[in-house]
């Protein structure tokens, strides 16, 4: 779990813990990255310490963004990568977009 407040690892943690529920799974450790300071080998090594199988990693959480890269590291150590749930919200830069339409243009008289 992954994120900048409370809220966010609270919401990542019902997540992790309905989807174990109703897949029949035990939790063996939660990893908690208050700061999105872990990296992937980070990760595969507390997996490989936990003997476990399935990694799973919450959409909203940043680590989901490296998926392909976490999968692939697990499956030589007999492990997999799901994210599940629902991705954050990505916040819109300001500026313009493609679709937006042309800007007034304004003429100042000298």
């Amino acid at each position: 779990m992954s994120g900048p407040t409370e809220k966010i690892l609270d919401e990542q943690h019902v997540v992790i813990t309905e989807h174990a529920a109703a897949e029949g799974l035990a939790i063996e450790r939660i990893v908690t990255d208050r700061f999105d300071r872990l990296t992937i080998s980070e990760l595969v090594a507390a997996a490989r310490a936990c003997d476990v199988r399935l990694v799973l990693i919450p959409a909203s959480a940043r680590m989901a963004e490296a998926q392909a890269r976490v999968a692939y590291d697990l499956e030589r150590h007999g492990a997999v990568c799901l994210v599940i749930g629902r991705a954050r919200p990505v916040p819109q830069r300001a500026g313009r977009l493609a679709n937006d339409p042309p800007r007034q243009r304004l003429v100042v008289p000298t």
